[in-house]
């Protein structure tokens, strides 16, 4: 069966609400374990870059993480960095 483009859009459309609800779940038990979220929107492509530049020479590996539009910090010492440096 040949799929159409509206069964294409569908299945697209479909899977990012999975996956922001997937990323909506995780966020929460991070934060229910006591990491710490800050809701962050990229000004452009090039803040992007420098944003994450910087938390990968400042934060150590899997000490963070990006679900939908928030950063998620385990040590609220590096949430409150990124904070003062970004906000």
């Amino acid at each position: 069966m040949t799929e159409t483009l509206i069964d294409i859009i569908v299945k697209e459309k479909l899977d990012e609400m999975t996956k922001s609800i997937d990323d909506d779940v995780l966020r929460a038990c991070l934060v229910e374990g006591g990491w710490t979220e800050i809701e962050f929107y990229y000004k452009n492509n090039r803040h992007a870059v420098e944003v994450l530049e910087w938390i990968g020479n400042n934060i150590k590996e899997n000490q963070w993480t990006r679900l939908n539009s928030y950063f998620v910090f385990r040590k609220k010492k590096d949430a409150s960095w990124f904070i003062l440096r970004w906000l």
